[in-house]
């Protein structure tokens, strides 16, 4: 080939034209079961472009697995457990078919074959192909290469080299693989006006998901999770990540972290990226102290390098707050494909906080709770409770309890040491408590179980209240049916059960 990014483009997609009918799934496995194989930069470029080309992302991994002598796209369990999307190659085979197309077209074709396997969904159940798969990886090569700007010979330039012209148990025949790439084609130039209904349901899905967006940035959550539900229904994999978002943060419904975990992976296991990005965090945030495989897990999600590019360009595009309170999150751990740059996270997260997101708004007043003016943030107690007090009002249940344990922590603090000037920089105010119970009471409604476990130590210590044994027993045990330990705990030394 004239180009080395196109000779690979040949090989990953002759490959399954070619080789595919005659290897099984389970000859894969063997040969790349514990993914000890390294990646190719140029075989990621190239898909990447053919991506960037079309408008769309990618959510999979290219890997060359030696001795194969196929490409397969391909879902692989982690030692964790978790499915990871992977285009697998052989580079010796590549060498073997690089001569045999006579258009760069036609390598190009391949690869866009194989993109639209994942993107369709085909690997999920890795059991191999079949006629309906095969066609609908065409008619997406037809339509990509048309965009492209290849002519409908050199769209089914490497289709044609194929000599075995009748269908097999996995292959349709090659006359109808060439009609579903002229109707991909034709779609693309315009020339066929007519909608599947699989392009109208996306159409409707992605509609319904712009609707959930703006009313979740207009802060009407249960209609927010009307239109995700609707939208996921339909098909839209990144409605997932919105609603895990939900049920992670209390927005709507009450707080329930192992269905916002369900979300995020069936979300990463259907492709999404910004789901792909969340379950990394539960992963790492919620697996345990001791969960090794829950980090180890984490640490793959979040260095697939094609998360950051999603988040910045789907907020260049849309401005969606919640992107670029996330994109603050990438530069301070360097996840995503993003080196670390605290400059970049503080400026992110403002502009989150700024366009209205919850979570960003949370995180700015952190920055001012503990200040740093290197990053052009000052100390500022004042401006933090102001920023806690927005992302509270907007109904984030983690800034409810923050703002709350503000208040409780500043009369708690300011009062045991009154008149010994140890602690006269944020001076208690009589209501502090008041508004501590205030704030947790909120975050309690939407299932926060550390809320509720101080509602329980105040009435069982009279903190700011009334001592209430009975009424600090009720809150325990909410607590501790949520999983809160210290209530458990708590509960076990009264002689209670929950």
């Amino acid at each position: 080939m004239k180009i080395k990014l196109l000779s690979i483009f040949l090989v990953a997609f002759t490959l399954v034209c070619n080789a595919q009918n005659y290897q099984t799934v389970e000859e894969v496995n063997n040969a790349c079961s514990q993914l000890r194989f390294s990646g190719d930069e140029d075989a990621e470029i190239a898909v990447d472009k053919i991506l960037e080309q079309i408008g769309l992302f990618r959510n999979f991994t290219i890997q060359e697995c030696p001795d194969i002598n196929n490409a397969i796209a391909k879902i692989i369990e982690s030692d964790a457990g978790v499915k990871e999307r992977y285009i697998l190659y052989d580079n010796n085979f590549f060498n073997k078919i690089d001569n045999k197309a006579e258009s760069d077209w036609a390598a190009i074709s391949i690869l866009a074959h194989e993109i639209g396997h994942h993107l369709n969904g085909h690997a999920l159940n890795n059991e191999g192909s079949n006629h309906k798969f095969e066609l609908e990886a065409d008619y997406f090569s037809g339509i990509s290469l048309a965009k492209m700007g290849a002519t409908l010979k050199e769209a089914q330039s490497a289709i044609n080299t194929l000599q075995y012209e009748k269908a097999t148990r996995t292959h349709p025949a090659k006359v109808d693989r060439l009609k579903e790439i002229k109707r991909g084609w034709n779609k693309a130039k315009g020339i066929t006006t007519t909608k599947t209904n699989e392009e109208e349901n996306k159409e409707k899905a992605f509609s319904l998901y712009r609707k959930g967006e703006i009313a979740y940035q207009e802060y009407k959550y249960i209609e927010a999770i009307g239109f995700f539900n609707q939208a996921k229904d339909l098909g839209s994999i990144d409605a997932y990540y919105y609603l895990s978002n939900c049920y992670d943060s209390g927005f709507g419904v009450p707080i329930n972290r192992e269905k916002a975990l369900n979300l995020a992976n069936t979300g990463y296991e259907l492709g999404s990226i910004p789901a792909t990005y969340q379950l990394g965090n539960f992963l790492k945030f919620y697996g345990g102290e001791s969960d090794e495989m829950a980090k180890k897990q984490s640490e793959r999600l979040h260095k697939k390098n094609f998360i950051a590019k999603w988040f910045i360009e789907q907020f260049e595009k849309y401005k969606s707050p919640i992107y670029a309170t996330e994109i603050g999150y990438m530069y301070i751990s360097g996840n995503g494909g993003l080196e670390k740059n605290k400059q970049n996270s503080v400026k992110w997260k403002k502009t989150g906080a700024l366009l209205g997101d919850p979570a960003g708004q949370k995180a700015l007043a952190y920055l001012y709770e503990s200040g740093d003016s290197k990053y052009g943030i000052e100390m500022d107690k004042k401006k933090a409770v102001e920023w806690y007090t927005i992302a509270s009002e907007n109904g984030y249940a983690e800034a409810q309890y923050d703002l709350a344990t503000y208040y409780y922590n500043r009369s708690y603090m300011g009062n045991l040491f009154a008149g010994t000037g140890l602690y006269d920089d944020d001076k208690p105010d009589e209501k502090d408590y008041e508004n501590a119970l205030f704030w947790y009471k909120k975050a309690s409604e939407q299932g926060h179980s550390y809320s509720q476990w101080m509602i329980g130590k105040m009435y069982y210590n009279a903190i700011g209240v009334d001592e209430d044994k009975g009424e600090a027993i009720l809150w325990y045990k909410k607590a501790a049916k949520l999983g809160n330990k210290s209530a458990q705990e708590k509960l076990t030394e009264l002689g209670e059960t929950w």
